[in-house]
This record gives structure tokens, sequence and C-alpha cells, in this order.
């Protein structure tokens, strides 16, 4: 059975389980055979501009991209249970609820009202109790305060995409959220509330980068209108965490975009992390520090534009400096998926000499 043989078998499988025990029984599904021949079908799916195929393949090919990168006992765990993942961290952030403190207590409410709003605020209940409290707070403030409701939801729509991918819920709690995300726009506009109204549109786009409903190339459409709309009240002097974030949202999600010119779309993406990093700096201390140069890395990976030298010398900078900020007893996990990356990079543009010295010791930390 030749290469392409083997890639056909592996995308027909009517389940994800039958495709994990493919790959488990045929390693040679995550080389580079296989990698060229998905290529090749990618290409020319565009070309006959077949979404629907497009999809699929590009979905394919993440999760074999994700079985090299995270293991494939992970890689597929994260398909079955939360559907399309942007990466193996997210890269996304869902979780503003820290921004409910832009909220002035002294809105008039009820006394009930504002004890909601205080055990919203409090970090230490865990999940569950703060998605009670936040659905019993609609309640409270739907007459008296719209401006709290219209949070109330928000918040509740970021918390509903923490539980799902905490306790990996069904995919329909991320439709949930959208639902209530869109409550909140309702009461928000650009012109009154202009960064209440960003932050939502920023988790409103997260959430339809991971909605199963509908198709692909819509959702990742909608994700990128949202954040980009969001960058807008977001400058990088005035809110320069807010503005890297985004920025480094868009380079993430220009890399999937199913629709459009690829090689324009990854240009576009490598823009976007350049422009987070230069407000990020080397502040090695910030998630987004590490997210902004794995997604440059991936996006000059993949870069078809420039000679293949530059753009591995690029690619091989960016996840070189991630490994650079992390040892093998302190962070394991983080060391380990920086040298996967790195031994996967080696694999595709030099030789498997590299592999053999760092891919292998990575792997001991993922299991």
């Amino acid at each position: 059975m030749n290469a392409k043989q083997l890639l056909i078998i592996f995308i027909q499988a009517p389940t994800w389980q039958e495709s994990q025990e493919l790959v488990e029984k045929y390693p040679d599904l995550l080389g580079n055979e296989i990698a060229v021949e998905l290529e090749k079908l990618i290409a020319r799916a565009r070309a006959e501009n077949n979404v629907e195929i497009l999809e699929n393949l590009l979905s394919h090919k993440e999760l074999l991209e994700n079985c090299k990168t995270i293991g494939i006992q992970e890689a597929f765990s994260a398909r079955i249970n939360q559907g399309h993942m942007l990466s193996p961290d997210g890269g996304l952030q869902a979780f503003n609820i820290s921004q409910l403190n832009r909220i002035s207590i002294s809105r008039p409410q009820t006394e009930r009202g504002k004890y909601y709003l205080q055990s919203i605020l409090d970090q230490n209940h865990n999940i569950q109790i703060q998605i009670k409290l936040c659905k019993d707070a609609l309640w409270e403030f739907s007459d008296s305060d719209q401006i709290t409701w219209a949070w109330a939801n928000a918040i509740l729509g970021d918390l509903l995409i923490g539980q799902h991918l905490e306790y990996r819920e069904d995919a329909i709690v991320i439709e949930h959220a959208i639902e209530y995300f869109n409550q909140s726009l309702k009461v928000f506009s650009p012109s009154e509330e202009p960064q209440l109204w960003a932050s939502v549109m920023k988790s409103l786009g997260w959430a339809y980068n991971f909605s199963n409903r509908g198709t692909k190339a819509k959702n990742m459409e909608l994700a990128i209108s949202c954040t980009q709309q969001a960058l807008h009240y977001f400058s990088s002097i005035e809110f320069p965490q807010q503005y890297a974030e985004l920025n480094n949202n868009l380079c993430s999600l220009y890399q999937d975009r199913v629709l459009g010119d690829q090689i324009n779309n990854i240009e576009i993406a490598i823009d976007h992390g350049e422009k987070a990093l230069e407000v990020i700096g080397n502040r090695k201390s910030l998630k987004e520090w590490e997210e902004t140069h794995i997604n440059l890395g991936e996006a000059y990976r993949k870069r078809i534009r420039g000679t293949k030298k530059q753009n591995f010398l690029a690619a091989n900078e960016h996840f070189s400096r991630v490994l650079s900020a992390y040892d093998s007893r302190s962070q394991p996990r983080k060391w380990a998926r920086a040298n996967w990356l790195l031994g996967n990079l080696y694999t595709e543009t030099v030789s498997e000499k590299y592999l053999e010295n760092q891919d292998l010791t990575a792997k001991e930390y993922l299991k």
C-alpha cells in the first residue's frame, strides 16, 4: 500500500476512533510522504473551489500535525471531545471575567444583585458555582441595570467556554456561549461602551472558531471579523495586552483560514504576529510571548513566499526562543512541545538527524 492509498483510507475512516487506530498501526501517516500527498489534495480542492472537501482535508491535516506535536492520544482526545482546536494550547484567551470590574458597584442595583455581582467576581468559586450565580444574576439585573445584565451575559458565555475546555463538555455548550454573547451585544454598542463591546466581540470571535454549527469556512470568517472589529478599539498604547492578544489571535486564525488566497493568508498572519511581538517585546513571563512565537514559527513553516532557507531560519528562530525559555525539569511539557516543533521543522526541511537528538527525548515527557 503506497502513501496515497494509505492517506485516502485514513481520510475516509468512518469514525475518529478508527482514524486513531490507523495512525497507531501505520506510523507512516505522520511522515513527510503523507504530508506531501495531503498538500497535493489540498491544493487540488482549493483549485476546484470545493469548500466541503477542503475543510475535511484541512481538518485531517491539523489532526496529523497535532499528533506529532502533542501525541496521538491527546490529539484525538481533543478532536473527539472539543471539536476543532486552534492549537494544543488554544492560542486564544477565553476568559475576560476580570473585566467585570469595569462596572461600578455604585450603579443602581438590588441588594441581592450586588451580592451576585460580587460573588461572580470571587475567583475562589469553582466554575460550576460561578455559572449558577451568573444565571441567577441575569434575573436580578434584567430591569435594574442593563449594562450589568449585559456583562452577566458576556461573563456567562466566557464561563461556558471555560467549562467546555476544563471538563470537555459537549460542543453544544459553545453554541449557548455564542447566544449569551449576542444577548450582551444587544445592549453594548461601540459608540457608548467601546471597550466593553470590543471585549465581547473578542470572546465571540473565539467561540465562533470553536463552533461546530455550520461550515468551518463560515465560522472562521465570523471569527476573523469579530476579532478584527475588536482590535479596532484596542490601541497598542492604551491597551497593549488586548492589542497583543487580538493580533496573536488573528495570526493563528489566518493560518487556518479556509477561504481566500492561502499565500496571502499566511502573509497576513505573519503581519499580525509581528505586531503582537512589537508590544510584547521580550517579556517571557507573558503567555502571549510563548503563543506568538509559536504562531509565527508555524506561519513561517507554512510560508510560500520567500526562499525555503529564509523561512526555515525564521521559523527556527521563533521555536528556538521558546525552547530557550524552558528547561526539562521545571516545565517539562512546554520544553517538550518546543522540541517537537523544532523536530518537525527539521524533519520537513533538513533531515531526520535533528529528530533523533530532540524529538525522541521530548516524547518521554509527552506521555
